[in-house]
């Protein structure tokens, strides 16, 4: 499609980016910095990236609400 000029680069990127298959690889992490911008107001950083890639949501929820930056940024 994209040779015979019937879509653009762009229109490729975004069935890319918007497919099922792409959404679903991406959902945990996704997941995951949504869980620490809200939790902890940051990105988690590469080390935690990594360890949290393996655990539930919720898990990695309850581990983030008993994180001392958490609990220092609400008492």
């Amino acid at each position: 499609a994209l040779n015979r000029g019937t879509y653009t680069r762009g229109r490729v990127m975004v069935g890319f980016s918007e497919s099922a298959e792409h959404k679903s690889r991406r959902r945990r992490e996704v997941e995951m910095v949504l869980a620490y911008r809200g939790l902890l107001l940051r990105m988690p950083d590469p080390a935690e990236r990594t360890e949290g890639t393996g655990t539930t949501i919720t898990t990695l929820v309850t581990e983030l609400l008993a994180h001392p930056d958490y609990v220092d940024r609400v008492t």
